[in-house]
């Protein structure tokens, strides 16, 4: 069979080569004359066997563009930096399983983007297996754990002070919602029914399925007045300074810069939804109540609460033995 460029969608075009018999995979290239340029470098035997280290850590990303934003790009370089700079000269194809393994050991953090840049290099012919797939690694990570009532009321009042209203205000309508950050940037105005009472929740989208799920959960005052604060006439509802989508990694770091201010330790913005189960909890919610508005629902369709009070579930302390003694008065 011969080499192929071909046109995947409005301007991608991916290609293929033939080496030794071998189909190799070499990614997709915003031009077909690059894509074109790219069999004929594998049919010289430039790709597979003699790429280097640092050859393919600079050029994986720019093969396999993915989905990813400039944000995103720049975390996996600065994660990928420490073993790119100690092994730059070697060949992609001699790191070994011990290596990969030791490196693990000592670098544990850095596994799920090696594991990420190896299996781009097997599927371009580079490799023919990942050594990262069978590392085994222990990441410390410290417990997740709610903020309390007190705790929120800081870190809102610092995201004011230290940041703007609408990531406040997108704090507060996270925590009385409960939504994932995925769900609360796709938020749009059209979303809210038109009492105020409850939204339309696009969920994520499961293998086999054409779109996201959706769902519909309550929406409690403070989140309201959060919404209607910042709702535009149509459109998302939350979005950075810059006018851009929130991602995982500009959150986060506006959340390190909060909690350091605030003095709040071991909060991340994804403990504003364990807030949000906890505070429903005492309320009085069932579990099932509270699992349905987390959206833990199984690949049938029903509901699982099973995560609620194993995982989400974070009594106050202080709130339960103020019940406590109130019930011995």
């Amino acid at each position: 069979m011969p080499s192929r460029v071909y046109k995947r969608s409005e301007g991608s075009f991916a290609a293929r080569a033939y080496v030794g018999g071998k189909a190799v995979w070499l990614g997709t290239y915003p031009t077909r004359e690059q894509a074109q340029e790219a069999v004929v470098r594998a049919g010289q035997g430039a790709l597979p066997s003699a790429m280097t280290v640092e050859e393919w850590g600079a050029r994986w990303l720019l093969v396999f563009p993915g989905r990813r934003n400039p944000e995103s790009e720049a975390h996996y370089t600065s994660m990928l930096r420490p073993f790119l700079r100690a092994h730059a000269r070697r060949r992609v194809a001699d790191i070994s399983q011990l290596e990969a393994q030791s490196w693990a050991v000592a670098h544990p953090s850095q596994v799920r983007y090696l594991r990420m840049m190896f299996g781009k290099a097997v599927r371009a012919g580079i490799v023919d297996r990942n050594v990262w797939e069978t590392v085994e690694s222990q990441v410390r990570r410290r417990p997740r754990r709610a903020p309390s009532a007190r705790e929120l009321k800081v870190l809102v009042a610092t995201a004011r002070e230290r940041y703007d209203d609408r990531l406040a205000d997108m704090m507060v309508f996270t925590a009385y919602t409960g939504l994932r950050l995925s769900e609360v940037a796709d938020v749009q105005t059209g979303d809210m029914h038109q009492d105020g009472r409850r939204l339309r929740v696009r969920g994520k989208r499961r293998a086999g399925e054409a779109g996201p799920r959706e769902r519909t959960v309550a929406v409690f005052p403070a989140a309201r007045e959060a919404f209607f604060a910042h709702a535009p006439d149509v459109g998302l509802v939350w979005h950075a300074l810059d006018g851009e989508r929130w991602t995982r990694f500009t959150v986060a770091e506006a959340m390190r810069m909060i909690c350091a201010a605030a003095l709040v330790e071991d909060v991340t913005f994804h403990s504003l939804r364990h807030f949000h189960a906890s505070w429903l909890l005492d309320q009085g919610a069932s579990d099932l109540d509270v699992a349905l508005q987390l959206g833990h629902v199984k690949a049938d369709g029903t509901v699982d609460p099973s995560l609620v009070r194993r995982r989400y579930g974070h009594p106050d302390v202080e709130a339960g033995l103020q019940r406590l003694e109130a019930a011995m008065a």
